[in-house]
């Protein structure tokens, strides 16, 4: 019985063996591990160092002054700049649908540029910011949906602000001709104006760089835009709010005696 106690002992008790291989075992996951992250990091240098070197060289080769580097960059810009010259015409039809609208309400292309500027200059902001986060690594195209959540909550706030600095400029000017539907056409159309170019001012930069194409258009292409969507916003909302009455009283008042 004692003895078959001993060896049952035996077979329970881990053997030195056993245990060193234990041992060399969880070293060398602990070694492999710690590899991995050294090779991870390696890596992660490499890649930015080639980036590094890729600007270096973009910018020896746009300072160069040789012939074939500004017909490049010339052509380039010019073809940008042809399309959205083309495209920006859309707004003059715009107008001539609401040509009747423009001529019984002279407050409308009084206050036009001013709302079409607001635009583009918040949509040029969120433009900016969308293309020097991508370019410096801030963020990647994966955090698109974590921008854009902050830029529209950014873009409200800005809207909120500007609409109510331009309702007190509106009615200081015109509030007392009693123009206060139109008062209201203009707060309304800034407001959405501000906050539509802000969404698509962030949209933009990963749009384009998602087709392939250079982030740097993003900005004229975002001025042309807001162009077109300011006229077209603006247009929609004086016609549907200011009522035909009010462009009468404001005849009959402006008559002299």
């Amino acid at each position: 019985v004692k003895g078959v106690e001993k060896r049952s002992r035996r077979r329970r008790s881990p053997s030195p063996s056993s245990s060193r291989s234990g041992s060399s075992s969880s070293r060398t996951s602990g070694t492999s591990s710690s590899d991995e992250e050294a090779g991870t990091q390696l890596r992660r240098r490499r890649r930015r160092g080639s980036s590094a070197s890729r600007l270096r060289r973009r910018s020896d080769n746009f300072t160069s002054m040789s012939t074939s580097g500004i017909v490049s960059v010339v052509w380039h810009r010019t073809a940008v700049l042809v399309m959205l010259l083309l495209l920006q015409s859309l707004s003059q039809l715009i107008l001539e649908s609401y040509e009747g609208l423009i001529s019984s309400h002279v407050i409308i292309p009084l206050f036009l540029t001013m709302l079409v500027g607001a635009g583009g200059n918040a949509g040029n902001q969120s433009t900016v910011r969308s293309i020097t986060g991508l370019v410096t690594g801030e963020f990647s195209p994966r955090d698109f949906w974590k921008v854009l959540r902050k830029e529209v909550v950014v873009g409200l706030l800005n809207a909120t602000i500007l609409a109510t600095i331009g309702f007190a400029r509106v009615y200081y000017f015109y509030g007392h001709r009693n123009l206060y539907y139109s008062t209201i056409a203009i707060t309304a159309s800034l407001f959405c104006i501000v906050s539509i170019s802000v969404v698509l001012g962030t949209i933009l930069p990963f749009a384009l760089g998602y087709v392939g194409l250079n982030r740097e258009h993003a900005a004229p292409v975002i001025q042309v835009m807001m162009d077109i969507v300011g006229v077209l916003v603006t247009c929609s909302l004086c016609y549907h709010i200011i009522p035909d009455s009010e462009h009468t009283s404001h005849d009959h008042d402006a008559k002299p005696a």
